[in-house]
Parts: structure tokens; sequence; C-alpha cells
């Protein structure tokens, strides 16, 4: 039952957010300057970068107690 309202919350605040986004002004100067967001495959990316990954292994590392200031 809280779940169910809780995602009927969630549904509503987004309606709610759409709303709002139809009445705000469109921004069409400087088109080069606008940051969108927008879904990426981040499997493809990690993919991508694991092929470029280097490592190398370490001996010893220490670690001091006191960080001095």
């Amino acid at each position: 039952m809280i779940e169910s309202e809780i995602e009927n919350k969630i549904k509503s605040q987004f309606l709610e957010s759409d709303e709002i986004n139809k009445k705000l002004p469109t921004i069409k100067e400087n088109i080069k300057n606008v940051y969108i967001s927008k879904a990426y495959n981040a499997t493809e990316i990690n993919k991508s970068l694991s092929k470029l990954k280097v490592s190398k292994t370490v001996g010893i590392i220490e670690v001091p107690d006191v960080i001095k200031k």
C-alpha cells in the first residue's frame, strides 16, 4: 500500500513538472551554448574505456598514521 502511494506521488510530480515545462518559454538564442542531457549507453562506454585501461601493480604502499600540516 505504501509503495503504491509513493508511486502515485512520484507520477503526480512528473505530471506536474510536465505541465510547468509546457508554460516555460523556449530560448533559441546562442544554441551553441545550450547544454542538454540525454541517455547514454553506459555499458558501451564501459566497454570502450576498459579497452583503454592500463594498470601497473604496486609493491608496498606506506600510509602515515599522522598527517603533517
